[in-house]
């Protein structure tokens, strides 16, 4: 019996599979904690750009991004006025980070990074 075609499937499945995996991209969780609604959200960093409409008072969502290398983070959005955090935090370009921009009082943002 020729075991070779049934090799080359399981080869091409984990070939695949790995493959996925490494597109995941890492996720960004905006966290509106102002006590006010926050408008206009843009998350952005090297190759995306991801836009929230509104995030209320106490409101969390997190963005799967698929940045285009290694890259800061940058939130702009708007409460009683424009707000841009500037370059923030480190992210790689992996699935496996995940990071917070925590949107706090007076436009202020706070990053939280971790690695899984």
């Amino acid at each position: 019996m020729n075991t070779m075609p049934l090799r080359a499937v399981a080869v091409a499945a984990a070939f695949l599979a790995l493959e996925s995996g490494c597109r995941r991209g890492p996720v960004v969780v905006v966290t509106n904690a102002s006590g006010v609604t926050i408008s206009n959200v843009v998350v952005s960093g090297v190759g995306f750009t991801n836009a929230l409409a509104v995030l209320a008072p106490g409101e969390r969502w997190a963005l799967r991004v698929r940045p285009s290398g290694d890259t800061h983070v940058r939130a702009v959005f708007e409460a009683g006025g424009s707000h841009d955090s500037g370059n923030l935090g480190y992210l790689e370009n992996s699935g496996s980070y995940r990071v917070g921009l925590v949107i706090g009082t007076n436009g202020a943002v706070r990053f939280e990074g971790e690695a899984r």
